[in-house]
């Protein structure tokens, strides 16, 4: 079994995301991109049985309070 992702870095990731939207810089697009790879990460981590699944996923989906626009070029 590989490492998973820790709740400990998705907090950080979504920390970062809420941060990010209250810079001169932020990036919406670069910002979806580190959205979408956490879910990716955390979905690996629900699917390869990590105890502490739904801790991931309610952290997790707390980025969906960051209000920016999300998209792709």
């Amino acid at each position: 079994m590989s490492k998973h992702i820790t709740v400990k870095e998705v907090k950080k990731i979504v920390n970062s995301l809420a941060n990010g939207m209250n810079a001169d810089w932020a990036d919406y697009e670069d910002m979806h991109i580190e959205e979408d790879d956490m879910y990716e990460d955390v979905l690996r981590a629900i699917a390869e049985g990590d105890p502490h699944s739904k801790l991931l996923a309610r952290e997790a989906l707390k980025s969906k309070n960051v209000k920016f626009a999300r998209w792709y070029a």
